[in-house]
C-alpha cells in the first residue's frame, strides 16, 4: 500500500529519522512526499503570487491539487503498489489541494487531514485571520465550502484531527458539530458513519494512538 505525506512546509517538516514518514514506512507503506508548488524547494507562494494566480483565473490550490493527482498517477504506474489503497495524510494548508484532489481520483481510498482549515466562511467572516491566502480559492463560496468537498468524498475513509478556525486555533466542540453536520449527513446517508472520524490530538499522544486503528479500519 501507498501512502502520501503532504506538509505546508515541504516534505523535509516529516522526513528527519524517527519522524512521521519513517513510522508509517515501519507500518508497511510505500511513503511518497512531494514539495507542492510553492512548498519545499520549490519556492514560496507568497500574497503576491497567490494574487497573480487569481488574475490568470489559476489558485495555488488548483496548482497544488494537480500535484497531488499527478503523484497519484505515478504511484498508480508503480507494478508494485496496490493502487486501490491510496491514503494522503494532509498537513495545514495542504488538507485543501487533497480535498480538490480527491474528487477526481478515486484511487485515494483514505484522506487524513491534520489541522485543516474549519471552512473558508470562517475567513470571509472574521475581520482578523491568519489563513495564508494561497490555501483560499478565490470566490468558491459562491458555490461551496470545505465542508461540501469533505460530504463529497463520502464513504471513503476520512480522518479529520484538530480542526482549525481562521486564527490557527482549534475550534470547540460546538463549532466543530455545526460545521460538519453536513458531512456527518453525507456519511450517514451513505451508510458509512463508520468510515468519518473526528478526533483531538493531544501532546502527550503519539503515531500509534492517532493513525493505527484508522490504518486498519
Amino acid at each position: 500500500p501507498a501512502l502520501i505525506c503532504l506538509y505546508p512546509q515541504g516534505k523535509s517538516s516529516g522526513a528527519a529519522a524517527g519522524g512521521e514518514m519513517e513510522w508509517f514506512v515501519k507500518q508497511g507503506y510505500a511513503v511518497l512526499s512531494p514539495d507542492l508548488s510553492g512548498t519545499g524547494e520549490l519556492g514560496v507562494a507568497d500574497l503576491y503570487v497567490a494574487y497573480l494566480g487569481v488574475q490568470i483565473g489559476r489558485s495555488i490550490a488548483a496548482l497544488r491539487a494537480g500535484d497531488i493527482i499527478r503523484c497519484v498517477k505515478f504511484l498508480k504506474s508503480r507494478p508494485d503498489i496496490d493502487s486501490t489503497a491510496i491514503t494522503v495524510v494532509a498537513h495545514g494548508g495542504t488538507s485543501v489541494p487533497l480535498l480538490h484532489a480527491a474528487l477526481f481520483e478515486d484511487s485515494i481510498a483514505r484522506l487524513a487531514l491534520i489541522d485543516p482549515l474549519i471552512s473558508f466562511q470562517s475567513v470571509v467572516m472574521n475581520r482578523f485571520y491568519g489563513v495564508d491566502f494561497a490555501d483560499c480559492v478565490p470566490n468558491a463560496l459562491k458555490a461551496y465550502d470545505l465542508a461540501d468537498l469533505e460530504a463529497a468524498v463520502a464513504p471513503r475513509h476520512l480522518l479529520i484531527v484538530n480542526a482549525r478556525n481562521q486564527l490557527g486555533s482549534r475550534v470547540d466542540r460546538q463549532t466543530l458539530d455545526r460545521e460538519l453536520q453536513l458531512v456527518r449527513t453525507a456519511y450517514a446517508s451513505a451508510h458509512s458513519e463508520q468510515n468519518l472520524t473526528v478526533r483531538g490530538w493531544e501532546s502527550f499522544q503519539g503515531m500509534e494512538e492517532i493513525f493505527g486503528g484508522w490504518l486498519r479500519k
